[in-house]
């Protein structure tokens, strides 16, 4: 009977990873370039100059060129080490986010959003009592920032002014720049012509301080000059200004329809907005298929989808409360 010899085993070829070996000390470079310091890499990294001179040395001498051109006092990066520092910090800062994504999946129960402070108090708390009654177990994280294009690190969801097309994000329109001069019934009643406008204060948002700008040359009014101004840090403070009587504001449109519909402000004049130019919510592209960012952006879609209020439902002659009051709808007329 005969047997078979099993056959030998295949030799496996490992390529050499000489970036494994030196990870420490590609990390240590890697602060140095930043920093173009001995001493403040040292500081980050808290170990001593000395730590930090050595480990460069032993990766200088392992690859057998100069990163570093040590001057007195100071250093500077040589032509090898320019492009070692790119590659390396650019791997790190692929692996910090990388890792930044999957810690942000494993706590899915929680949204971070970054807007302005007149959008987030105006226009997005008095919505998210909707969002919270349908996903209670999804909490938020807002953040606050005075700037129209807001960067997306480290946050879900930023809410930004422009045209909608950013390389580094998915949009979904909000609602159009349309700038509006509203004010306390008791001062619209002054108001007739634009003209009037001379006799008032104007009230200014320290974040769009070119409102005023673009709403007279939109409506070609640029010769129209205050009486004198006010400004204030955001939205949310001047439409309370504004409601106390303490002049004229402009305003998104956005953010008063309520005040406008239960008449705590008046818009004597229309609105007038840049073409173009919209609110958009926008999310990182490498987040769009995360089961949370879906839902937070099927909800605010459906927040926005046209619909009659109870307010306009209580108010039309065709409301049973009306009815019951006598009141009769008119005939439509027809030009």
């Amino acid at each position: 009977m005969s047997t078979s010899k099993p056959a030998p085993a295949r030799a496996t070829y490992n390529p050499p990873r000489p970036t494994r070996s030196r990870l420490p000390a590609l990390q240590t470079f890697e602060t140095v370039a930043r920093h173009l310091s001995i001493t403040r890499a040292a500081d980050e990294l808290f170990v001593t100059p000395g730590a930090v001179s050595r480990q460069v040395r032993q990766l200088e001498e392992s690859l057998g060129v100069d990163l570093l051109v040590r001057q007195h006092r100071r250093i500077a990066l040589t032509q090898q080490g320019e492009r070692l520092a790119a590659c390396v910090a650019s791997a790190f800062n692929q692996i910090d986010q990388l890792l930044l994504d999957i810690l942000g999946e494993s706590r899915a129960k929680r949204l971070r959003l970054r807007l302005m402070p007149g959008l987030a108090l105006r226009w997005l708390v008095p919505r998210l009592p909707s969002f919270y009654a349908l996903h209670p177990d999804i909490a938020i994280d807002l953040s606050t920032e005075a700037s129209e294009v807001l960067s997306l690190d480290n946050v879900d969801f930023a809410i930004r002014l422009g045209d909608g097309k950013w390389e580094d994000a998915e949009s979904d329109h909000l609602f159009d720049d349309a700038l509006l001069p509203v004010c306390s019934p008791k001062v619209g009643r002054a108001l007739k012509t634009p003209q009037d406008l001379e006799k008032q204060v104007w009230l200014h948002s320290m974040i769009r301080p070119d409102a005023w700008g673009a709403w007279l040359a939109g409506r070609g009014l640029q010769d129209i000059r205050a009486r004198s101004d006010m400004h204030f840090a955001n939205a949310a403070i001047l439409c309370q200004a504004a409601a106390e009587g303490l002049g004229v504001a402009i305003v998104q449109r956005s953010y008063v329809e309520n005040d406008l519909a239960e008449g705590r402000l008046v818009a004597p004049f229309p609105a007038y907005g840049r073409p173009n130019v919209a609110y958009w919510l926008v999310c990182p592209r490498r987040k769009a298929g995360w089961p949370t960012i879906q839902l937070f952006r099927a909800w605010i879609r459906e927040t926005l989808k046209p619909r009659t209020t109870e307010r306009a439902r209580a108010r039309s002659p065709l409301s049973p409360r009306n009815l019951r009051a006598g009141a009769r709808p008119r005939a439509a007329s027809i030009d």
